[in-house]
This record gives structure tokens, sequence and C-alpha cells, in this order.
């Protein structure tokens, strides 16, 4: 009974992590994103403007959000990584099919706690969460730092929705083919509606967007 029930609370931890990830991740980055004000020479936390830039107020701020990106952005990624590093071997294991893989993997307890990272996909794509987790952060953080500019906010989240594609396309982490070009239709298909919903000026779309990304795999996990 303990041990089952570290692995569920080992399962919930992940799929939390997995929830929450883009939309702290967002979060914790527009503390460094200021917008000038040029005609009274000053700079406002975009996100808050009753908050100035260059304070020792947003000084502090700043000390918090570093601490907070090693936790969320790079921890979770990074956490991700080491989990499934450590049992690559499990996930992945030496066996002449795929199939022989896949049922020695299903049967092997020890991997139940963080089955959540792997279930879908190919045992030779044991990374793919991963790299996944990565795209998630990179679709709504990096778009923080984009200049206020809407066409080239567009320009920028269109360049790293294609080179998405490119990774789905070329890895085809999932076990069969179907899924595979599903994921591709289902992800462009979301990060197009983040694109147009950022170009028209709809705040926090990106994070929304990916966060409903997020609930939909966990629908399909239960």
């Amino acid at each position: 009974m303990s041990h089952r029930l570290r692995s569920q609370h080992i399962n919930a931890i992940l799929l939390l992590s997995f929830v929450v990830l883009p939309t702290t991740s967002v979060t914790v980055l527009r503390t460094f994103h200021c917008e000038e004000f040029k005609d009274i020479d000053a700079r406002f936390l975009s996100a808050d403007y009753a908050r100035q830039c260059g304070t020792p107020e947003h000084a502090s701020m700043v000390i918090y959000a570093i601490f907070m990106i090693l936790v969320y952005p790079v921890g979770i990624p990074c956490a991700y990584f080491a989990i499934l590093f450590t049992k690559r071997d499990r996930i992945n294991p030496n066996a002449d099919s795929t199939a022989s893989k896949l049922s020695r993997r299903r049967t092997d307890k020890s991997l139940a706690p963080i089955e959540f990272l792997f279930k879908y996909v190919r045992p030779e794509r044991w990374w793919f969460e991963v790299a996944d987790a990565v795209r998630r952060v990179m679709m709504v953080g990096v778009l923080v730092f984009v200049k206020d500019d809407r066409a080239r906010i567009a320009c920028v989240g269109f360049s790293m929705a294609c080179a998405c594609l490119v990774l789905f396309e070329k890895s085809e982490p999932y076990l069969t083919a179907s899924v595979n070009a599903l994921a591709v239709v289902a992800r462009e298909l979301w990060e197009a509606l983040a694109l147009a919903a950022q170009s028209i000026g709809i705040p926090d779309a990106g994070a929304a967007v990916v966060a409903s990304d997020a609930q939909t795999r966990i629908l399909r996990q239960t």
C-alpha cells in the first residue's frame, strides 16, 4: 500500500508540474519585461504599470524571479530529463522489437510513478517529454521579450512553430503513425490560434493556449 501511495503522489506531482509549467513560466519571465514611456522618462513593468522598473522594489522582484526561473522554466524540464535519463534503460529496454520493449516496459512496476512522462511515446524517444516541455516554455516565454510589435511577435512565434513542426515530423515520437500525424496537426492548430490571438493584442493568449494543450493531454491520461 505504501508503494502504491508513493507512486500516486509522484504521479500527482508530475501532473501538477506539467500543468503549471507554461503559466508560471510566463508570469516569472514578465518580471524582466519593462515598457519605456519616453514622455516621462521612466520604465514600468508591462505586466503591472503600478510597478516602476529600476527601483529597489523591482530589483527585489528580479532576484526572486531569477530563483523562480531555476525552479520552473529551467528546473522542471531538467527534472524531467534527470528522471527519464536515469530510467532510460527501463523505458527503452534491450529487446528485438518495439512490441517486446513495450511489453517489458508495461510490466516494470518501478516505472509506474513516472509513466506519465513516456506512456504514449516510442521506447527510443524516452527523452521526448523534455523536448516538449522546452517547446512549451519557448512558445510562451520567448515572446515575452519580443518588442511590442504585433508583426514581429507573429513572425517570431511562427518561426518557433515551424521549428516545432520539424521536431515532430522528424522524431515521430508517438507509437502510431496516425497519432503522430494528429499530434502535428493539433499542435500547429493550437499554436496558430495563440499567434492569431497575440497578433491582435489579446494578452496571455500564448500561455492560455499552451495550458489548454496541457489540460487536453491530462484528460487523455485519465
